[in-house]
């Protein structure tokens, strides 16, 4: 897992694996409520629907904007399931 420090890049990311045309993406979300970390995977034909969303939905500094407790932590292409 890449970890990241920013939206921006987050958002660099993202769009790098679009381009690359990778299969999967799985983004690494840390809750402060829980013990460990949550995994979202999504395949590419939701990629450019998942980002608007992450863009829309997170802050800057990766936190999610209606509960700050929720961030994500990095991002990871390609899992094998």
């Amino acid at each position: 897992m890449e970890k990241l420090k920013s939206l921006t890049e987050f958002k660099e990311k993202f769009n790098e694996g679009i381009e690359s045309g990778k299969e999967f993406v799985s983004v690494h979300i840390e809750n402060k409520d829980m013990n460990g970390s949550e995994i979202i995977i999504n395949s590419n034909k939701n990629f450019e629907y998942k980002l608007k969303y992450y863009l829309n939905s997170y802050n800057e500094d990766l936190t999610l904007k209606a509960y700050n407790k929720i961030k994500i932590i990095g991002i990871e292409f390609n899992c094998n399931f």
